[in-house]
């Protein structure tokens, strides 16, 4: 082998590493601006699965926010009912012991209603001269008048007992006058 053949190799490898380098530094940009924009489009990828896992993250945020706001809502009403129950019962308490104190006060009006028509009774003359009169009287043949005062008006204006109507209980004067001076 002959030493032209030698240089004409060397020369041809030179000529190809210099097309070879030529040609890498010619499609150098483009190759970075290629794996630039792959790296773009992956980090837009990477960054749109992120938007879409903030977006899901906060539905789920939204979703448990308003799961705990019903939960307190329904608790506030849960309370409310029970408050309302609490108030129910005190206010049936009292209604209670309302009504057991005017059942009380009404009979203690009845018994002292009755008290002043038995004291009205004593004090006026008629009534003791008909209850001797009526003493030698059977029962059944004297009227029931002098019973207890009938609901519509207490006992205030009951005829007595020997049946004059203008003769009342309640001690308010009649068309008679009374000597109040000669009681027994």
């Amino acid at each position: 082998m002959d030493t032209s053949i030698w240089i004409w190799i060397v020369v041809a490898v030179v000529v190809v590493i210099i097309v070879v380098v030529v040609a890498l530094l010619v499609t150098a940009p483009k190759r970075r601006e290629a794996k630039l924009q792959a790296e773009r489009e992956k980090a837009a990828e990477l960054r749109d699965k992120a938007a879409e896992r903030d977006l899901a993250a906060r539905e789920r945020e939204a979703t448990s926010a308003q799961a705990a706001a019903d939960a307190q809502q329904a608790q506030a009403d849960a309370a409310q009912a029970a408050a309302a129950a609490r108030q129910a019962e005190l206010d049936a308490e009292r209604l209670k012991r309302e009504s057991t104190e005017q059942q009380h006060d009404a009979a203690g009006l009845r018994a002292e209603a009755e008290q002043h028509a038995r004291r009205a009774d004593e004090v006026d003359p008629d009534v003791r001269d008909a209850d001797v009169r009526d003493a030698d009287v059977p029962d059944a043949d004297v009227p029931d008048t002098a019973a207890a005062p009938t609901a519509g008006d207490g006992g205030a204006h009951r005829a007595d007992v020997s049946g004059d109507p203008s003769t009342r209980y309640d001690g308010t004067a009649s068309e008679q006058p009374r000597d109040l001076d000669n009681r027994v």
